[in-house]
């Protein structure tokens, strides 16, 4: 979708040919090997639905590397995270 080549220019801009690269690559491999993948599954399974049982699971496991990373703000890759400083209230009544 074009809304992620957007996103890309807002946070990677200094690296924009290579991180629209790796999303265009991402998107091809997607295109030609989830069919395949689908295929395989409904062949293991014999279930005609199987191919939604799979991006179900791809789903879930996206949404945890997404809570992890953007919501916990765990590092990534060796990338250090900032935290904010605490603040102190004021005086005590």
């Amino acid at each position: 979708m074009a809304s992620t080549f957007k996103y890309v220019g807002d946070d990677f801009p200094e690296n924009m040919g290579v991180v629209t690269g790796i999303v265009g690559l991402a998107g091809g491999l997607g295109g030609f090997l989830l069919p395949i993948i689908f295929g395989t599954v409904l062949d293991w399974l014999g279930i005609s639905s199987s191919c939604f049982m799979f991006l179900y699971g791809v789903v879930w496991v996206s949404l945890i590397l997404n809570y992890i990373t953007e919501v916990k703000r765990l590092p990534v890759m060796g990338e250090t995270v900032k935290t904010a400083a605490p603040v102190h209230g004021g005086g005590h009544v």
